[in-house]
């Protein structure tokens, strides 16, 4: 039978162990590609590994915020670039009509073609991004606006609505990006009468116009198109500026990331070129071990006579 082995054999088979020990430690860091893979691979870099991953989860969440964010206000300047457009092509109608050549008949064909415009318009007050209403504010479940052709304004507003969405990076500066179709399409005066540069009311006047051959109201009508075109302009450079923040924000965030996880690399991947000379040096101890056992006497490894 076999009995308790000898000091020199005990330190012989420890030995043997830290080598297969080592060996597997490479191994892993090679096929993990971490150094750390546990608590116990080295205690000490535990709190800042934590530290590291926690904050890169924070930035990559509000990276991903920020490009919901983005991806609306640019569906917003486009949508708001549309209904210059529309405006201007409501004024160029409006212009063709005021003309003495032009009939009664082709005021009508030309007010159906500002009906269009009318339709358009109000199919951009309804932007929807990714089941949200972007121009409904806080109530982005419900368009604010739909047609009403009896309305003085053409639609009919569903509800009231205030925009207080505000957004932040990590700087942890916050500003406000959403604007209401009621503040871009419908604006009106602090007693609630409908203002000069109120979009939807100069389309569904210059159309009803154009209808009932109203040429005298033409001048003014046009007047009003340009005003509410040039509002929607200035609404449209609210936009550009928000976009302009939150890109500022990404492209900060990016930074911020790329630091963090290059600090948890160093911190917590392996080193490839050290695991492999490891690995290597373990394979060649292993084999050196081995092959001095066998020039020991067995009575000195083993007491094998019991």
């Amino acid at each position: 039978m076999v009995t308790q082995l000898d000091a020199k054999s005990r330190q012989f088979i420890d030995g043997l162990k830290q080598i297969q020990l080592r060996s597997q430690r490479a191994q892993q860091q090679i096929t993990s590609g971490r150094r750390v893979n546990k608590p116990s691979d080295d205690p000490g870099s535990i709190p800042e590994i934590l530290g590291l991953q926690g904050n890169l989860q924070h930035v990559q969440q509000t990276r991903t915020g920020l490009q919901r964010v983005q991806t609306e206000l640019q569906t917003a300047d486009t949508a708001l670039q549309q209904a210059t457009s529309l405006m201007d092509r409501a004024a160029t109608l409006g212009a063709q009509a005021n003309s003495d050549i032009l009939d009664s008949d082709k005021r009508k064909t030309l007010a159906q073609e500002v009906r269009q415009v009318q339709d358009s318009l109000l199919a951009l007050s309804q932007t929807n991004v990714n089941g949200r209403y972007i121009f409904s504010g806080d109530s982005d479940q419900i368009a604010q606006y739909q047609a009403n052709p009896a309305s003085p304004t053409g639609v009919w507003q569903v509800q009231t609505v205030t925009a207080t969405r505000q957004v932040a990076g990590l700087d942890k500066q916050t500003f406000s990006v959403d604007r209401t179709a009621s503040e871009i399409f419908d604006a009106r005066q602090a007693d609630g009468a409908v203002a000069g540069s109120n979009a939807f009311a100069a389309i569904q006047r210059l159309a009803t116009a154009l209808e009932t051959n109203d040429m005298a109201a033409l001048p003014d009508i046009l007047q009003k198109v340009r005003e509410a075109g040039t509002h929607i302009n200035q609404e449209l450079s609210h936009y550009g500026v928000s976009e302009n923040r939150v890109t500022e924000q990404l492209d900060f965030a990016q930074k911020v990331e790329l630091q963090f996880t290059a600090r948890l690399s160093e911190v917590r991947d392996t080193d490839t070129t050290q695991a492999i000379l490891d690995l290597t040096q373990s394979g060649q101890h292993l084999q050196a071990a081995i092959a001095a056992r066998g020039q020991i006497p067995r009575s000195t490894l083993f007491d094998i006579l019991g």
